[in-house]
């Protein structure tokens, strides 16, 4: 399935020593999405696997207008820290792609946890692929 979404999606997969730079963040980060379909994947990733399904997940959602009603509607999505130049939507986006990762990752235990976000990411996954 993973290779299907990737060429889906018409991603590059980009492996960096310099996410700081590639990602054009000015912070060093386990990996990013551009919205040209890079995905820049740091070779100092502790979980390669994990960062790829985060990152595939930005692709997936920010292409389609992903509607995050469904995730607000989990009281823990804004729990991430919020510093000055951290929007809500910057923090949805976040975590859009640390549920999807999870999903990837985790599926049996993922549709017991969140039946409701597991529907909707299998039946977006199914228009894809």
């Amino acid at each position: 399935m993973l290779l299907e979404l990737i060429i889906a999606l018409h991603l590059k997969i980009l492996f960096t020593e310099n996410s700081k730079v590639d990602c054009l963040m000015g912070i060093e980060a386990n990996g990013c999405y551009l919205k040209d379909n890079r995905i820049y994947l740091s070779y100092k990733s502790d979980n390669i696997n994990r960062t790829l399904y985060h990152e595939i997940g930005h692709a997936l959602f920010l292409r389609n207008n992903f509607s995050r009603t469904i995730i607000k509607d989990y009281a823990d999505i804004l729990k991430h820290k919020k510093n000055e130049d951290t929007t809500e939507n910057d923090i949805l986006n976040e975590r859009v792609a640390d549920y999807f990762a999870d999903y990837m990752l985790n599926n049996k235990e993922f549709s017991v946890k969140y039946p409701c976000l597991y529907i909707y990411f299998r039946d977006t996954l199914n228009k894809f692929i």
